[in-house]
């Protein structure tokens, strides 16, 4: 276990990494370091002091590429990179990383296991994290003013993984979380406020216990066998809306919404035990075979709706029209 030091012992960070063996520590000292890295060893550190910025000037290349497993990166912040960190080894580690103004991503997880905690991605030209791999964990992290997302996943699926207390604020775009092609995912205890919040378009997922307040949707589901519990929504033009079959949509609170609180243009959904208030229609129905039990309406102009009577036979409903 050997501390390896910048620039003290080796000048650049790659060169410090390139002679880490398992168990080492990079320490990088203060300072502004123009480099590419690329990290090959599994089972190192790379951990910062204070004021230690990785600076990729013209945008072109990525700050860390690794390829190692188990590998750390810690206290270090990173900007004018195309991507801030390429995470494709197993079980990597990112702890309180900031990420600025890089032209695409400031993190980016293509690998299994790994851990994301305390991690900050501000004004990066797509989105704050761009998620794949199997089993991660991202938590206790803050997307701020992203171009198009907080959290997403364009590179590879996500499955099995939890995104948990989160901070999304300001994608000029607007989505808070979009995954698609994902499944076995829990999004859990995030607050959010952007222009949508969660746009799924990934199976068997569980959103739970976020606050959002966004302006057009606050989750726009385009998948079937979800389970939306416990979220509070505020402030958008619709609450929730799903468009595919067989999700659950149960004790959420959706308040002061200009449109509708939840619909339903799909089959086979459950809408149940929900709080629906100060919206113009609580919940409007276009599918067929939903059912629709012990939700609680307060100060709506319509607390159901079924919009295409001839196919909502076999709707549970508190009122029609």
């Amino acid at each position: 276990m050997s501390i390896l030091v910048v620039p003290t012992d080796y000048p650049t960070i790659q060169a410090a990494v390139d002679a880490a063996h398992p168990r080492d520590t990079v320490k990088i000292l203060p300072g502004v370091y123009t480099e590419s890295i690329v990290v090959n060893q599994d089972d190192i550190s790379i951990e910062a002091t204070v004021n230690v910025f990785l600076d990729g000037v013209d945008k072109s290349k990525v700050g860390f590429l690794v390829f190692g497993k188990n590998v750390s990166i810690e206290h270090i912040n990173i900007m004018n990179t195309f991507l801030g960190i390429m995470m494709e080894g197993d079980g990597g580690f990112l702890h309180l990383v900031y990420c600025l103004d890089n032209a695409t991503f400031g993190i980016q997880i293509g690998a299994n296991n790994c851990r994301v905690e305390q991690c900050k991605c501000l004004g990066n030209g797509i989105a704050g994290m761009d998620l794949g791999g199997d089993n991660n964990i991202i938590y206790n992290n803050g997307c701020i003013n992203n171009l198009m997302a907080g959290i997403a996943n364009s590179n590879s699926p996500l499955t099995n993984s939890i995104l948990k207390r989160n901070d999304i604020d300001s994608s000029l775009y607007g989505f808070g979380f979009t995954l698609a092609d994902s499944s076995g995912n829990h999004i859990i205890k995030n607050i959010i406020t952007s222009q949508t919040g969660i746009l799924l378009e990934a199976s068997d997922t569980c959103i739970a216990d976020n606050i959002m307040n966004v302006e057009k949707v606050g989750i726009q589901i385009n998948s079937q066998n979800n389970k939306m519990c416990n979220n509070q929504i505020a402030g958008a033009n619709n609450g929730i809306q799903v468009s595919q079959n067989n999700n659950m949509i149960h004790s959420n609170i959706i308040n002061t919404i200009s449109q509708t609180g939840i619909s339903l243009l799909s089959n086979n959904n459950k809408a149940s035990c929900n709080i629906i208030s100060n919206v113009q229609v609580g919940i409007q129905i276009v599918g067929k075979d939903n059912c629709i039990k012990c939700n609680e309406f307060f100060n709506n102009g319509k607390n159901v709706l079924l919009s295409c009577k001839k196919y909502n036979l076999k709707n549970e409903t508190v009122d029609e029209e």
